[in-house]
């Protein structure tokens, strides 16, 4: 099954359920899946076709979770670029990309705003289930934060969804919704440790 078959697939059988959660804002899969065709459709009103590259230029955000799928609906390749890259670093990927359209949050667009106008032109099962709810702090932009992601709408599991890695943030997550499952980088779990012994 497809990330976007298993989102509708969801969206079908459970709309009410939730797919995951932005500090106190609920996204259940009804509501994922009619802002992924609201934006598929603008995606298609702006030229946008099968095959084209799409730059995604945000942090982890509702809006990339709705901007990924809405690629994947109109057959456009969703191509992350890293929110830490300075214009200099943006340049030469964007004209190696030549994305047919741009999609990225306002305080980010100064970083590509001066270059080029005509430049910018599997899953594996991990005990996955409904019962569990994870929490999201790897970048999207990167494979281990992507790939949670779509696991997660893949086995219908839940997920609190944070903007960065805040390890205060992230404890008072796992603790308020019961997180029960957590994927991230050796240090960022050292961070959560020290975080754990801190308040103890």
């Amino acid at each position: 099954m497809t990330p976007t078959g298993a989102l509708y697939h969801h969206a079908r059988t459970r709309p009410k359920t939730v797919a995951f959660i932005r500090d106190k804002e609920i996204w259940t899969y009804e509501r994922l899946a009619t802002e992924v065709d609201r934006l598929a459709r603008g995606l298609i009103e702006h030229g946008v076709r099968n095959g084209d590259r799409v730059a995604l230029h945000m942090a982890n955000l509702p809006e990339l979770v709705v901007a990924y799928h809405a690629c994947f609906r109109v057959g456009a390749i969703a191509a992350p670029l890293n929110i830490r890259f300075k214009t200099a670093e943006l340049g030469p990927l964007l004209q190696r990309l030549r994305p047919a359209l741009y999609i990225g949050q306002a305080d980010l667009y100064s970083q590509v705003a001066s270059i080029d106008s005509k430049t910018a032109e599997s899953y594996e099962h991990w005990d996955l289930d409904g019962d569990q709810i994870t929490t999201l702090f790897c970048p999207m932009v990167h494979a281990s934060g992507l790939f949670t992601m779509f696991a997660c709408i893949r086995f219908g599991v839940p997920f609190v969804l944070h903007e960065r890695f805040d390890p205060g943030a992230i404890f008072d997550a796992i603790e308020r919704h019961h997180c029960t499952w957590v994927i991230g980088l050796p240090f960022m779990f050292a961070a959560l440790l020290h975080q754990q012994r801190a308040r103890a």
